[in-house]
């Protein structure tokens, strides 16, 4: 249910030459790899799509959702408001993620870590911003690496 990585490169450089702010989210799950190795690829397909669907719950009809690829995806935030509004969406991206998710005998729990930038304030051209949203996502994934993978049940 989202758009690819050459959508969105797409849709982010004809954003930038419209010069109008949006507010660009570059999401990461913290340790999906320990669900792939512990319940299969299969389960953590089903982790990927049903994750990617409260993702997208926490947009606005007018945002946009992509995957970049693996556990790699992007919420683009075309009305991002202010600094509380923006803050208070990521927080909420947070809070639904970290709900359990339930899938046959296993339940799961799990984080993710987000860098965000506003454009044009933070950088003024599409390249740009996404090496500074996803060095930001960076920084809070080294803040997460030692949390170990928790609430899961087999």
């Amino acid at each position: 249910g989202a758009f690819n990585r050459r959508k969105f490169e797409e849709i982010l450089q004809a954003e930038c030459r419209q010069e109008k702010p949006f507010l660009l989210c570059y999401i990461d799950f913290d340790r999906f790899k320990e669900i792939n190795d512990v319940y299969g690829h299969d389960m953590g397909d089903l982790l990927l799509q049903a994750a990617a669907r409260r993702l997208k719950d926490c947009l606005d009809k007018e945002d946009l959702f992509f995957r970049l690829g693996g556990d790699e995806f992007v919420a683009f935030i075309r009305e991002p408001g202010s600094e509380n509004l923006r803050e208070a969406r990521v927080r909420r991206m947070h809070e639904v993620m970290h709900q359990p998710f339930r899938f046959h005998a296993a339940e799961l729990s799990m984080d993710i870590s987000t860098g965000y930038v506003m454009y044009p304030q933070d950088a003024s051209d599409s390249e740009e911003l996404l090496r500074m949203a996803d060095k930001r996502m960076y920084e809070e994934k080294q803040r997460h690496k030692h949390k170990r993978m928790t609430g899961y049940t087999e």
